[in-house]
């Protein structure tokens, strides 16, 4: 997978800055990963959402398409495997949320984006 995360653009509609993700052959494995620093002091839960709009995707929903997220902690354990899917097939634009509920102060998360 190619990280992509200088590939930050605007996306119509959207007042935040985006990724765009796409690929012309469904063969290909397309996706982004960057690391955003939290650095908590207390112990806050946090909300991993976004956008997405699917042309021909295959497959049941899962993480394969959606976001991951990884969390390091202030005392450098992970939680790994946190995320939201997508539906597959054609679909205008999808919005999903998740709550993460964490016990200790989070130093920074780890994205994962992809189309598989």
């Amino acid at each position: 997978m190619t990280d992509l995360s200088s590939a930050v653009t605007r996306v119509p509609g959207v007042s935040s800055p985006s990724i765009r993700i796409s690929s012309n052959n469904m063969a290909n494995i397309a996706g982004a990963v960057f690391t955003v620093p939290i650095a908590q002091t207390t112990a806050t839960n946090l909300i991993l959402s976004g956008w997405s709009k699917g042309q021909y995707v295959t497959g049941a929903p899962d993480l394969n398409y959606g976001i991951v997220c990884d969390l390091q902690f202030n005392d450098m354990t992970t939680q790994t495997g946190l995320g939201v899917s997508f539906d597959a097939g054609n679909h205008d634009w999808q919005y999903r949320t998740l709550t993460i509920t964490v016990s200790k102060p989070v130093k920074s998360a780890t994205y994962v984006l992809e189309n598989v």
